[in-house]
């Protein structure tokens, strides 16, 4: 969109917003004038006029903000209107029928960032990670690495500068030139892995799901606790998973 239609004020609060919904935790005002680069009395009238609308809380006793459950219904409303999700759950419930002890997890990339919009959690570990809503980081878990794996250079270069690339465990992928040739292998072969990258004792394998055009719009991943399901197992129902992707594939109209 171009600048001239750009209403600052709204751009400004709506940075703010998503500053503090980013945070997850409390932040002050003046964290949000120098994380902004705004001046401290627009910082307050910006927190003012987002705790009035009902999408920040105040904390009387420190009085900093922190975002309230109203965004849960932003939140739901988008989820219920994501197509991908509607044509998956299906097919994840079926796979989560073959593979129980399994989570079965839905991931997309947005602006940026890798998000879960669906999840079946093990029967045996009923305890979310990766709740829907909930930003992964890319290159250390198999769903990044499946929506990575096709982007152009110059995207993937300007993504990693920013991002940078964390540490979680002593697993993780942390030089540009390593997660490379890792996404090279897995757009070879269509498979993406992450063996306690991101969650100690916790591995992943995670499938393309493809629409139309033939792009990669969406991720689909069986994550387990090594000592529930062990990599063997998770090897094993890798026939499974890829069949589901197709079933959504075609469901969201890729022909191959």
């Amino acid at each position: 969109m171009e600048d001239r239609y750009l209403i600052k004020i709204v751009h400004r609060a709506l940075c703010v917003f998503e500053y503090v919904s980013s945070q997850g935790r409390q932040v002050s005002a003046a964290e949000v004038s120098d994380a902004l680069n705004i001046n401290t009395n627009m910082a307050f009238r910006l927190l003012a006029t987002l705790r009035e609308s009902g999408y920040l809380v105040q904390d009387p006793r420190t009085s900093n903000y922190v975002v309230s459950l109203k965004v849960l219904q932003s939140s739901r409303a988008a989820l219920n209107g994501l197509e991908i999700r509607a044509r998956a759950l299906p097919y994840m419930e079926l796979l989560w029928r073959e593979c129980p002890r399994a989570n079965v997890n839905l991931a997309v990339w947005h602006r940026d960032d890798v998000i879960v919009v669906d999840r079946i959690d093990s029967e045996s570990v009923p305890r979310t990670y990766f709740s829907p809503g909930k930003i992964i980081p890319a290159h250390a878990t198999a769903l990044g690495k499946i929506l990575l794996c096709e982007m152009q250079t110059g995207e993937f270069s300007r993504i990693i500068e920013e991002k940078g690339l964390k540490r979680y465990t002593e697993n993780t992928i942390v030089t540009e030139e390593r997660l490379r040739e890792e996404l090279e292998q897995v757009a070879r072969e269509g498979i993406a892995w992450d063996i306690e990258e991101h969650i100690p004792n916790d591995n992943c394998v995670a499938v393309p799901i493809r629409d139309q055009s033939k792009s990669i719009v969406a991720a689909i991943s069986l994550s387990a606790f090594r000592h529930i399901v062990g990599m063997d197992e998770l090897t094993d129902a890798v026939n499974s998973l890829r069949i589901t992707a197709k079933r959504i594939s075609f469901a969201m109209g890729f022909d191959n």
